[in-house]
């Protein structure tokens, strides 16, 4: 355990954390980005609303995830990026 590499399961269990939480997160922001890019793909004229939707709702959730919240940020990012 003197290891200098450390797993991701040991860096969050190491601060508390554990990959539960991250997965669970995962799995949520994953919905709302499927669910928004369903929405788009039915109706394409609505993007910017649902854009708007999706970051309101982003951003909403980041006060759930304040003890992940490098890991969900940097999850949306991804993501955002792959939109």
């Amino acid at each position: 355990s003197d290891h200098p590499t450390k797993s991701d399961a040991k860096k969050l269990h190491d601060k508390g954390l554990n990959d539960a939480a991250v997965t669970q997160m995962k799995t949520k922001v994953n919905f709302m980005f499927n669910k928004a890019k369903g929405a788009i793909a039915k109706d394409a004229s609505k993007r910017s609303d649902i854009l708007r939707v999706l970051d309101n709702d982003i951003n909403e959730k980041r006060s759930v995830y304040v003890e992940i919240l490098p890991y969900y940020d940097d999850y949306v990012d991804y993501l955002m990026k792959n939109f």
